[in-house]
């Protein structure tokens, strides 16, 4: 899943953006990763990535 309405950031060196970000698991299950990826000058490749493990079950 790909969480979408996210827009592009731009920022200034020693900038800082802080923001919520939401989204909603397609299904459940232990163990489930969440992904932020950071991207730098436009590089194929993430410069950082930052993943959450959680455990997602049905109400």
């Amino acid at each position: 899943m790909i969480a979408a309405g996210l827009e592009q950031v731009v920022l200034e060196h020693n900038d800082k953006y802080e923001t919520g970000v939401g989204f909603t698991p397609e299904h459940t299950g232990e163990d489930e990763k969440v992904e932020f990826l950071l991207y730098t000058n436009e590089e194929a490749e993430p410069s950082q990535e930052l993943y959450l493990l959680i455990d997602i079950i049905q109400n």
